[in-house]
């Protein structure tokens, strides 16, 4: 792909996970400098198209991500250097304060309430599980299909053995992982993704942190988020 495809391909993904609804030629030209004419962004976004990478929900109507489209947008935000921001950096400096990190269901409602998801944390020892803020998934998923309501639901239901079985399959290399719409091990709900991510605690214990949304989650800021959670840790791990 080229560079200036990379880039529209990019700006579509962000404008359509902050706005919820599709991205059209003209908000682009309008609001972005790609140094090209109308007729060529036109041009690129249809070629986007035939890549697989954007799709047209509306015949008259703007372009959004298709599930290879987030793909292509999350693994290179995997492999960017984060760009930690000073909002990132409080958090993970609150997640390591006090006794945060001493209570599984502490640790895990941090997360779900600072990132809005759905988290899920795994302590592999003793096999312990915590969920946390299935109100916001629910409020946050873009169906009016019940059935697939009903697939969130049953979801969050048998989380707790598709999570043991999940873990055993990854090891902490590799991750962070992220899992989106028909990819996820944990989800049969096409509309969710989850990022996974391991810690390994001041205390030497392990942690397995999952955080689930819809697939126009935030990612940059949720995986921004939780690598700076990991380095912070490390640093305080290598100080002792």
């Amino acid at each position: 792909m080229r560079s200036r495809q990379q880039h529209i391909l990019n700006t579509v993904v962000e404008e359509y996970i902050k706005i919820g609804d599709a991205v059209s030629s003209r908000l682009l030209y309008e609001n972005f400098d790609f140094g090209i004419s109308p007729a060529l962004i036109r041009s690129e976004l249809h070629d986007l198209m035939d890549q697989g990478y954007l799709e047209q929900p509306h015949t008259s109507g703007g372009r959004i991500p298709t599930d290879k489209g987030l793909r292509f947008f999350v693994d290179a935000l995997i492999v960017e250097p984060s760009r930690t921001i000073e909002r990132e950096t409080r958090y993970a400096d609150s997640f390591l304060e006090g006794s945060i990190w001493n209570s599984l269901d502490a640790a895990v409602k941090f997360f779900s309430d600072r990132l809005e998801t759905l988290s899920v944390g795994y302590e592999p020892e003793g096999a312990i599980i915590c969920k946390r803020g299935l109100r916001f998934l629910l409020r946050r998923v873009e169906t009016e299909d019940r059935a697939e309501t009903i697939k969130v639901v049953d979801d969050f239901e048998k989380l707790d053995e598709r999570l043991a079985d999940f873990v055993r399959r990854f090891r902490e290399e590799d991750l962070p992982q992220v899992f989106i719409g028909s990819e996820s091990p944990l989800t049969t709900s096409t509309q969710l993704s989850f990022i996974a991510e391991h810690y390994r605690l001041p205390s030497d214990e392990e942690l397995m942190m999952v955080v689930i949304g819809p697939k126009r989650m935030n990612y940059r800021r949720n995986l921004a988020v939780m690598k700076t959670v990991k380095n912070k840790l490390q640093e305080r791990r290598s100080r002792r």
